[in-house]
């Protein structure tokens, strides 16, 4: 049994300082309820539409700035939102996660939105893999955004035997309908039930609530089972903080009754995957 959380924030645009400073008021928080993993939202550490303030936001991963996260880290796991400065000199959207006073996984934002609104590509690189790392609560994985609306990356995920779901965004509210709500959200909910059911995984889903240069962000994040249940639900539009207790013998328990991993032929899907957007193999 571990305690998750979700921290949905509204965080200051490109104000390190300030947004560090309620990072680490959270996680002591977290830390005195007992909560054992905490996430934060995309960019949790920035703010989200920089645009050409891209440079002066960004962080190497051994900057000192990150210091203090370390250290709490020897009392709670955690994953954060940045613009990493990579080695090869590319900003990054990146989502970072530590654990024992480090840094023990980075996942760095794979799908980058260039319509409407959102013009990601024009000043971030993209991120080209996808690891699940090995937490002391189960085995964890994390996407960004669209990233988790993209099958391919849960399904790469699912077959490294991921057991938690650690999602982070920041969604501008878009999609009114005055029957049916915002349906931004409405889709979102759709997908994690289904992912978090038939992956059979617990889904923390930090989702950035507040304004920003005008832009409203949505909030509402989520915790959900490995049944596809939403068991906590955040605020619309506003800050919140979210826990659950989890209990990983669930998984254990639906993989006896529904074997769907220990069924996957890896070796196929390896020998299919060669023919996509090639010609089909004759049959």
């Amino acid at each position: 049994m571990f305690k998750l959380g979700v921290a949905q924030i509204n965080p200051e645009l490109n104000d390190l300082k300030s947004n560090k400073e309620k990072h680490l008021s959270l996680l002591e928080r977290a830390i005195s309820e007992k909560v054992n993993v905490l996430v934060f939202p995309e960019l949790s550490l920035t703010g989200y539409y920089l645009l050409d303030g891209v440079a002066e936001a960004s962080l190497p991963l051994n900057s000192p700035f990150l210091n203090d996260f370390k250290k709490i880290s020897e009392k709670i796991s955690f994953a954060l939102g940045m613009i990493e400065k990579g080695t090869d000199y590319n900003p990054y959207i990146s989502q970072l996660f530590f654990e024992d006073g480090e840094i023990k996984g980075v996942h760095r934002k794979v799908y980058l939105p260039t319509h409407g609104i959102f013009e990601d590509l024009k000043y971030f690189a993209r991120g080209k893999k996808v690891e699940v790392i090995n937490s002391h609560h189960g085995k964890t994985g994390m996407l960004i955004c669209r990233d988790f609306m993209h099958l391919s990356l849960n399904l790469l995920l699912y077959l490294q035997g991921v057991n938690v779901l650690l999602l982070s965004s920041a969604i501008p509210v878009r999609g009114l309908d005055k029957e049916k709500g915002f349906s931004v959200k409405e889709s979102v909910e759709y997908l994690l039930r289904s992912l978090a059911n038939y992956l059979n995984v617990y889904i923390a889903f930090s989702s950035r609530g507040g304004f920003e240069e005008g832009i409203a962000f949505m909030g509402s994040s989520l915790i959900l089972n490995n049944y596809g249940y939403i068991v906590r639900e955040g605020v619309f539009l506003e800050e919140d903080f979210l826990t659950y207790p989890v209990n990983l013998e669930e998984i254990y328990k639906k993989n006896i009754t529904f074997p769907l991993l220990r069924g996957e032929d890896l070796l196929m899907i390896k020998e299919n995957m060669r023919f996509i957007g090639n010609d089909k193999p004759e049959l």
